[in-house]
């Protein structure tokens, strides 16, 4: 039926205090670090086919009984339309398809597509799957009221309410692959910064975007509470310390422990507005391929992220 429809930094950034005001007194911005990936947030529900929906209509069941949602906005990955000349208007029928099928299902639910935010930079993401270029490429997102696709039945701003009073949307998030997860990751932490919540999100393949739990597989790694809080999302730092400390081998003192190598790490990534606390699996996933096929050099790794 969908054919080829898609499936030291410690505390992220709090989201923009939001106040019962008019659209006229709150203006979305960009986070100024990408904000730390929840550790209960699941995994990407498979959407390729239609029995494949039934465990997000179940997931989505459960969170409407723990808390009151009438509406839940569709948001996507597209380009400004004014800005490149193929912003992927193609995927609004894929949308809409996804969209009538959740209203039939769950027709409790408001389902509304969120087609005013768009990307407003080229990162080439799918072209370049570079660590360093995930790690540093910096996504950033605006409204853009006047799509040309726009449906006159969609509301142009899902953080305005319908009477003018700024609102803490739901949101879905939809993307046709993930490769390092990075995408789905920035668009979660501007729409969580601007007070929305991101309940879920749906691709063509179940990925994780919270880090694998890999310590048993590191038990001769020891690092600070911090690095290691399983209520965070921490992971797979175990891992990355074990191969940043073996790239090294004793070559350089301030790097000789994995401590030292995490908060190197992390000093560099705070540096350009990330943290190791937001990494998504898959891109810790590609850093360790990386570093155990000697793609990166953790020395020049700290070094690239530094002068970026």
């Amino acid at each position: 039926m969908f054919g080829s429809f898609w499936s030291s930094v410690a505390t992220s950034v709090a989201p923009q205090v939001r106040s019962k005001k008019g659209y006229e007194n709150f203006i979305v911005t960009n986070p100024p670090r990408r904000q730390e990936i929840r550790p209960d947030f699941p995994n990407a529900f498979d959407l390729y086919v239609e029995t494949n929906m039934i465990s997000f209509f179940e997931f989505i069941n459960k969170e409407v009984k723990k808390s009151p949602i009438e509406t839940i906005y569709i948001a996507y990955p597209h380009k400004h339309p004014k800005k490149f000349s193929d912003p992927h208007v193609a995927n609004v029928n894929h949308l809409q398809k996804v969209q009538m099928i959740l209203e039939k299902k769950l027709p409790q639910i408001n389902w509304r597509i969120a087609d005013s935010i768009v990307d407003t930079i080229q990162l080439d993401r799918s072209g370049n799957q570079n660590s360093v270029h995930a790690l540093t490429g910096k996504q950033v997102y605006e409204l853009y009221e006047n799509q040309p696709f726009h449906s006159s039945k969609e509301p142009h701003n899902p953080f305005v309410s319908s009477n003018g009073e700024c609102s803490n949307p739901y949101f879905i998030v939809f993307d046709h692959k993930i490769e390092q997860g990075t995408t789905m990751a920035s668009m979660i932490s501007f729409l969580e910064h601007n007070g929305g919540k991101v309940l879920a999100v749906g691709s063509y393949e179940r990925e994780a975007l919270v880090q694998e739990n890999t310590r048993p597989n590191y038990p001769h790694i020891h690092l600070s509470a911090e690095f290691s809080d399983p209520s965070r999302n921490t992971g797979r730092l175990n891992q990355l310390a074990s191969l940043f400390l073996s790239s090294v081998d004793g070559a350089y003192e301030e790097y000789n422990t994995p401590q030292k190598c995490m908060e190197a790490f992390e000093e560099a990534l705070n540096g350009i507005g990330h943290s190791v606390f937001a990494l998504t699996n898959g891109e810790c996933k590609r850093l360790s391929k990386n570093i155990r096929e000697d793609v990166i050099y953790f020395p020049d790794l700290i070094m690239e992220l530094r002068n970026s």
